[in-house]
């Protein structure tokens, strides 16, 4: 094989070198497209488990479920956007189920149960009864007064937390 090498001349060689970093770089180019087209939400359902930073609170487990703006962990609904850093664990051998829920619309099957502890944006965590949600706001119930809680505030929900079709 180095005798193949030998025999070419040195034009040949630079010229085999430069198609060889061509290739590498359409490669790489071809991989950055295709990164760029991921979510996070996608990306995350390839690992087995995350650890997700919110508001002052590590949460980490398994990847049960992901929507298009929403992780679920066996004792949290996370939205994603909310996340100061997540650390992904090892690559999954089978994707986590997707859903096709918006972070809205998985958090209205959590309404009206048992109280569950939500995490805003903020830090601040309270143990509230979710009501009802709507477009961009949950009906909350609090030390039996009522609130409306934009959903953009909301960072997090714990608790034993199950969506159904996830």
């Amino acid at each position: 094989m180095d005798d193949d090498w030998t025999e070419l001349t040195e034009i040949e060689v630079r010229v085999t070198a430069t198609d060889r970093l061509d290739l590498h770089f359409e490669h790489r180019d071809a991989l950055e497209v295709e990164r760029g087209s991921w979510s996070l939400c996608e990306y995350l359902s390839r690992h087995a488990t995350v650890e997700a930073e919110i508001a002052g609170l590590t949460l980490h487990g398994p990847v049960l479920t992901v929507g298009g703006d929403w992780f679920q962990l066996p004792t949290a609904l996370v939205r994603a956007q909310a996340c100061t850093a997540i650390r992904t664990g090892q690559r999954a051998a089978h994707r986590a189920p997707t859903s096709p829920l918006e972070f809205r619309q998985a958090l209205r099957h959590l309404a009206g149960r048992i109280p569950r502890e939500v995490v805003l944006v903020g830090g601040r965590s309270m143990i509230v009864q979710v009501e009802w949600v709507a477009g961009d706001f949950a009906h909350i119930r609090s030390q039996s007064r009522t609130e409306l809680l934009p959903l953009a505030q909301i960072a997090a929900v714990l608790g034993r937390v199950e969506i159904p079709g996830g």
